[in-house]
């Protein structure tokens, strides 16, 4: 029985590692993302929420998951980010994986990514495109989140 915060906290670290762990093995190897799974495309939500999952863990002390270290995987996973393909509530999602990291220009997350790379990230954050249709009165589900990248905390 869990009768502490810090309890409820530790059982739920552990289960989240275990239960990324236990994806990992059986549908992420080498932590790639499949094009689709059970008959469904794996869209650019899935990679924004395994980011920001392990950003938590990170969060949390979490070093490695699976044997590898979490920013390895996370720079891994930041690596192959579709810019155009991330927008609205994903936007936030990787914004705050990245942040983690430091600000854009000196980020750890995304040091060794090639400047095309970059501008995928850049437009993964920059979800004011989706501003036309609130203003529309057309509701995605989310706020749009706008993080420009010089803005970002450091």
């Amino acid at each position: 029985m869990v009768t502490t915060a810090g309890e409820l906290a530790e059982r739920l670290v552990s289960a989240t590692v275990a239960i990324v762990e236990d994806s990992a093995r059986a549908y992420l190897p080498g932590w790639r993302l499949p094009r689709t799974f059970a008959g469904h495309v794996v869209g650019a939500d899935v990679r924004a929420d395994l980011c920001y999952t392990l950003h938590h863990l990170a969060e949390a002390g979490v070093s490695e998951v699976g044997g590898d270290a979490v920013d390895d995987v996370l720079a891994r996973l930041l690596a192959e980010v579709d810019g155009r393909s991330t927008h609205t509530f994903f936007s936030y999602r990787i914004a705050e994986t990245l942040a983690r990291g430091g600000q854009f220009a000196a980020n750890r997350l995304t040091a060794a990514l090639t400047p095309e790379q970059c501008r995928e990230l850049e437009a993964a954050v920059d979800s004011s495109d989706w501003l036309e249709l609130l203003d529309a009165g057309s509701y995605p589900g989310t706020t749009p989140q706008c993080w420009p990248a010089a803005s970002w905390p450091g």
